[in-house]
């Protein structure tokens, strides 16, 4: 593995943790990423229960966030790959930025679940608001992290490249970055204008 990834792997988990023990140095994320994987996927078959059982315009929202979790999966695995010391360096940069690139896929996956959970909520009753409130308040949760671990990979990859010479742009990824900004705000706008739609 490459030695900027290598060391910083060293020190800390992509996420800001301080990787603790040997077995978290080793793979390079903490326990907490671990755990939190878990949790995501307990947490969107919850939904997925709750989608079939008194909403099913939210199954779309267990899709997207099943799509992000995935996403996060194939990242971590791209960028924690093992690699040989006889290959090339421009393609252990071409692997590094395909994993920076699902981390923006699920960015946006995470923008869109947190909408239409907001917007689930505008229009929900009672009963269900306390539920809905904790879905939204935890796919926000999961926007923030991506993007902190996305500006720590992103960092980690430009020195990287920066070291070998290769010459690298990331106006794709942060193109999908503007894009998942542009449709939350977007989707929250027009939710407004359906909630206000409602209320005459």
């Amino acid at each position: 593995m490459q030695a900027v990834i290598t060391q910083m792997s060293n020190q800390l988990c992509l996420c800001g943790h301080i990787l603790r023990s040997e077995t978290e140095r080793l793979r390079g994320r903490c326990i907490e990423c671990g755990l939190q994987d878990d949790m995501n996927e307990h947490t969107v078959s919850t939904l997925l229960t709750y989608a079939k059982e008194q909403d099913h315009c939210l199954q779309p929202i267990v899709h997207m966030a099943r799509k992000a979790i995935a996403a996060e999966r194939k990242a971590m695995s791209s960028f924690y790959k093992e690699r040989s010391m006889c290959e090339a360096d421009f393609l252990d940069a071409y692997e590094l930025c395909e994993a920076l690139t699902c981390i923006a896929n699920a960015l946006s996956q995470w923008a869109y679940v947190a909408a239409r959970l907001w917007y689930a909520l505008e229009l929900a009753g009672e009963d269900h608001q306390p539920y809905l409130r904790t879905l939204h308040l935890w796919s926000t949760q999961q926007f923030s992290r991506l993007l902190s671990i996305h500006l720590a990979m992103q960092a980690s990859i430009q020195v990287f490249c920066r070291e070998r010479s290769i010459l690298l742009t990331f106006s794709v990824v942060d193109q999908a970055l503007d894009l998942s900004a542009q449709t939350h705000a977007r989707t929250k706008t027009d939710v407004s204008k359906r909630i206000e739609a409602l209320a005459y």
